[in-house]
């Protein structure tokens, strides 16, 4: 089995990567990187609200729900462009995990 992307999922993931680094909260990186799981604290900040604002500016940009239809704020993506951006997604420690199984068990509106 071939697990190369196509050229599709290849620039699909480049502009993933692109703008996880473009925008993702890096300040909070170093202490991410070296919490557990179950972690719920920052040490200057609220990491739900941190959450809730990365959740958010994703939801803006068209990045939270990725399988949801355009007009309902998704990007109208296939499962393995979910994939590759929670792969991304992942890659980064600069951002607060936040639960993606809502979005996920809530399939298209």
């Amino acid at each position: 089995m071939n697990f190369d992307d196509t050229p599709q999922e290849a620039e699909f993931r480049a502009t993933a990567r692109a703008w996880i680094a473009a925008n993702a909260p890096k300040q909070y990186e170093e202490e991410l990187r070296k919490s557990s799981l179950g972690r719920t604290q920052l040490k200057n900040a609220n990491i739900l609200d941190v959450a809730k604002a990365w959740q958010k500016k994703k939801a803006d940009a068209g990045w939270a729900c990725l399988h949801w239809p355009k007009e309902y704020g998704g990007r109208g993506s296939s499962p393995i462009e979910r994939v590759i951006w929670q792969q991304e997604e992942g890659r980064s420690a600069s951002y607060p995990a936040c639960s993606s199984s809502a979005t996920a068990c809530a399939g298209r509106p």
